[in-house]
């Protein structure tokens, strides 16, 4: 488990044995930055890992009781974590596309997700749902991001989508960095609508107050008709 956050973890992706990794698999938790070390472990090692809060969240004041109760759940039991629910009745869901899908999960934080691209640690989508969200991005820098995965063929190769809560996405007030009117809401309209593949948006996968664990390279249910995204094997053995 990481600390907290997990910049520059690119920086080590080169020199990690994942021969090792895989013969000797261990619980590898964290998120955002960590995405790098996600990606590279799944696509070299083979290595399920999980998308989830760092160690310095582990605290009286930062620790929710959802975080804590899905990180237990997942790691502690050697059963599918099942649907992933809302934090809270007053949350609220956006399907972007209806339809469901069955696929294994790959992904972690956008920004991280598109510096993969070009490198021999680059995501694989292909027939998997891609789950991304990303923090104190601004709606232009988003549709940068998206235009860069469609480009690079990754919103074509995948099965469906789930986009996690995406916090501070939003133009910045008083001096946005590109003056818009221009929503999230419609930039993953914009990209991911005319796939016709579904896509749900809105649950606590990301740098909110509450985030549940996500196994990564797990099979899972995607069904934005009912908005429901299940996990559908375990994670740890």
């Amino acid at each position: 488990m990481q600390p907290r956050g997990g910049y520059g973890s690119a920086q080590i992706i080169d020199k990690l044995d994942y021969e090792l990794i895989r013969r000797k698999p261990k619980i590898f938790t964290g998120f955002s930055d960590i995405t790098s070390l996600h990606l590279a472990m799944q696509k070299f090692s083979g290595l399920v890992t999980f998308y989830s809060p760092g160690m310095a969240r582990f605290n009286e004041e930062d620790l929710s009781a959802y975080t804590k109760e899905s990180f237990f759940r997942t790691l502690g039991i050697p059963e599918p974590a099942g649907e992933i629910k809302k934090s809270s009745p007053k949350k609220w869901l956006t399907s972007i596309h209806g339809g469901a899908c069955e696929a294994p999960v790959v992904g972690g934080c956008l920004t991280l997700i598109c510096a993969s691209l070009g490198t021999p640690y680059e995501i694989d989508c292909k027939d998997k749902i891609l789950f991304f969200e990303d923090v104190d991005a601004e709606p232009w820098i988003m549709d940068h991001a998206l235009s860069h995965l469609r480009n690079a063929g990754k919103l074509k190769d995948a099965a469906g989508f789930m986009i996690g809560h995406c916090e501070n996405c939003v133009p910045y007030d008083y001096k946005p960095g590109f003056v818009c009117d221009t929503t999230l809401e419609d930039v993953l309209t914009y990209y991911l609508e005319p796939l016709k593949k579904p896509a749900l948006y809105g649950l606590p996968l990301g740098h909110g107050e509450d985030l549940a664990t996500l196994p990564l390279g797990v099979r899972c249910r995607l069904d934005a008709d009912k908005k429901t995204f299940t996990v559908l094997e375990a994670g740890v053995i």
